[in-house]
């Protein structure tokens, strides 16, 4: 069991599990404004959301490796790699992002977001589409295929059309619907 010690300003130590502490939206709220104020003390760049953290990451990465600072982001979440190599425009190579490795897994770095994964031609289109029909945070997997199988879907050249029109911003929910289908 993992226990999360917390000093509060009364100078009390809280003994919970990180999840139980977490799951009470008041700690965490508290929590993060202390996390953010110590660390804006220490001169860390900080922004909070109420929207999607992943996106803010990643569009914070790809704007500061844009002004020709090194990047680094590190996390355990596929989401976060997948708007990295869907977003970060091909002129800017300063992102990387760092998977950490658990149990037997080897922490795993990424230096070339633009060639992940090499196998499959045209990702940076396709893998938006490819991610959430796969599941992610906010969609749920075709039963018993995983992200692979799902991904191998979307070699198939024949299918650029239907890719096309899920990225356009300006399609039509119907035309949507249909290729959806």
């Amino acid at each position: 069991m993992v226990t999360t010690e917390v000093q509060v300003q009364e100078e009390a130590i809280v003994n919970l599990k990180k999840s139980d502490f977490l799951a009470n939206n008041r700690n965490k709220e508290q929590f993060f404004q202390l996390l953010t104020d110590k660390l804006s003390e220490a001169n860390v760049l900080c922004k909070n959301t109420v929207a999607d953290a992943d996106t803010l990451i990643v569009e914070t990465a790809i704007e500061r490796a844009s002004s020709g600072e090194k990047v680094i982001i590190v996390g355990e979440d596929v989401d976060l790699l997948v708007l990295l190599v869907a977003r970060t425009p091909s002129s800017c190579s300063s992102v990387l992002f760092m998977e950490s490795g658990k149990g037997n897994t080897a922490t795993r770095v990424y230096d070339d977001i633009h060639h992940i994964p090499e196998n499959i031609p045209n990702i940076k289109n396709r893998i938006l589409l490819a991610h959430s029909v796969s599941g992610c945070d906010t969609t749920s997997a075709v039963y018993r295929k995983g992200k692979l199988a799902s991904y191998r879907i979307f070699e198939k050249k024949q299918l650029d059309e239907i890719v096309n029109i899920f990225n356009d911003p300006e399609s039509d929910q119907e035309i949507i619907f249909e290729a959806g289908c």
